[in-house]
């Protein structure tokens, strides 16, 4: 399969040297692009609005406020195509059998969401490269391996279900999105799904390394439950012998022990339940984005970077039973055998 990988690296400021490599045919080709980029405040409101609110409230003027947000996210991408691969040998060579290749967008933590490459778009077509190609991936400089389940020897695929709720009864019933994926699981034998319990960082690490030692190693681990923001991305465990029943593990102590054991992927859901009174429009020149969700990115790229193989991690909050059916086809393409990132 051919492989299209665009290393991004910060100059400095809004300033950013992306370094394009496409091995296909047994053949390598490679080109560098320098460029600036800044994804203002007010248009990570807009898309946080798009996606998380407009649906919740679909009427006048939301319409016109999501046209202008799509309209907008067309002219990032084309921006961002014009600025990274128009007029390059390796998209000359790239663009005949995008179908079949795999993009991966290769940065360092720090730079990992600083721009938005899902919405890369090639004008000619008008369609993302992200729905275009065959997978469209990120990665980590000089991560430790590619992200790909271990291969089992015709057993079936051992799944942790880690669900996390340290508020208790003020907790929203984020709980649904794992009993739609144990209902949907049941009677599958190409799944052996474990509840952690209790959910606590200190249960996690045993049970892992106890599968490991039993020759078993969990080939994902699904936590469900919520993140925080500090200056970098923490999930948040469960422990009834600190304060609130909380405690904060960050990405580099979480992928140390998902490599440590032989995990292949950890897959995050952030999701929210329906409520009455959705903002009509965008807030006007935000001071941040959501937290959660900021830090479930962040975290994704640490993990990684500590050497956990892959992460499936939500960048926006989604309805429960969109982040339900999301990960029941997640975990149908993995029993079939597709790679993280595979469309």
């Amino acid at each position: 399969m051919p492989v299209l990988r665009l290393r991004q690296t910060s100059e400095g400021g809004d300033a950013y040297r992306v370094l394009l490599e496409l091995e296909a045919n047994g053949q390598r080709r490679e080109d560098a692009r320098q460029f600036k980029f800044k994804l203002e405040a007010q248009d990570q409101e807009d898309l946080r609005w798009y996606l998380e609110d407009y649906l919740q409230y679909p009427l006048d003027p939301a319409p016109k406020i999501a046209a202008r947000i799509e309209a907008r996210m067309d002219e990032i991408g084309a921006e961002l195509f014009g600025a990274v691969l128009a007029g390059t040998s390796v998209w000359g060579e790239a663009r005949h059998d995008l179908a079949e290749t795999r993009v991966e967008v290769v940065t360092g933590v720090q730079e990992a969401t600083a721009i938005p490459w899902e919405l890369l778009r090639d004008p000619e077509s008008g369609v993302p490269l992200a729905l275009r190609a065959r997978a469209f991936v990120r990665g980590i400089h000089n991560a430790a391996q590619r992200p790909k389940l271990p291969q089992t020897a015709g057993g079936p695929v051992r799944v942790l279900l880690a669900i996390c709720r340290p508020r208790g009864g003020e907790d929203v019933p984020f709980r649904s999105v794992a009993r739609r994926l144990v209902e949907g699981l049941r009677g599958n034998d190409a799944v052996s799904l474990k509840v952690l319990r209790p959910p606590t960082f200190e249960q996690l690490s045993k049970v892992l390394r106890d599968a490991k030692a039993a020759g078993e190693p969990f080939h994902l681990v699904h936590f469900d439950g919520h993140g925080v923001w500090s200056g970098r991305g923490y999930l948040l465990f469960e422990n009834p012998a600190l304060e609130e029943n909380r405690e904060p593990v960050d990405g580099a102590w979480l992928g140390s022990l998902l490599a440590e054991t032989g995990v292949g992927a950890l897959v995050l859901n952030a999701c929210q339940s329906a409520y009455a009174t959705p903002p009509r429009e965008p807030a006007a020149a935000p001071s941040n984005v959501r937290q959660e969700t900021r830090a479930f990115g962040s975290l994704a790229q640490e993990v990684m970077d500590a050497g956990a193989p892959g992460v499936v991690a939500m960048r926006y909050s989604v309805f429960v039973e969109t982040a339900a059916r999301f990960m029941a086809e997640v975990y149908e393409r993995m029993m079939g055998g597709d790679e993280l990132g595979d469309g």
